[in-house]
């Protein structure tokens, strides 16, 4: 089973992956860290994930946490990072094994 660092490469959807639009209209609304008015590192926990390899997890929680900051401005909000694995796991007909997922599932569950 090919896997980068718990990404299945095997799986990923490259057509819909690449195919995806708004790359232009995130950046304009999110930037970097050097063009945004505060660092999201200052609002969010940042989860040292060590050896557990929840990588897609910590991106879909953190991701959605800090756009629901941008819509709100409330920082009340704390999201399962396992709900996010096991959802993108189970999109890609994963669950129940420690196989890794896909990118595309990853986006499709935040």
């Amino acid at each position: 089973m090919p896997k980068l660092n718990g990404w299945r490469i095997d799986l990923e959807n490259f057509d819909e992956l690449f195919g995806m639009k708004g790359e232009d209209e995130v950046m304009a609304l999110c930037g970097s860290y050097n063009e945004v008015a505060f660092d999201p590192r200052q609002l969010l926990v940042v989860e040292n994930q060590g050896s557990m390899g929840s990588c897609q997890g910590n991106s879909i929680s953190s991701g959605c946490e800090w756009l629901y900051i941008l819509a709100t401005g409330k920082t009340d909000v704390q999201l399962s990072r396992a709900y996010g694995y096991y959802r993108s796991q189970m999109k890609d007909g994963l669950l129940g094994r420690d196989a890794g997922s896909t990118i595309n599932s990853g986006i499709w569950v935040a």
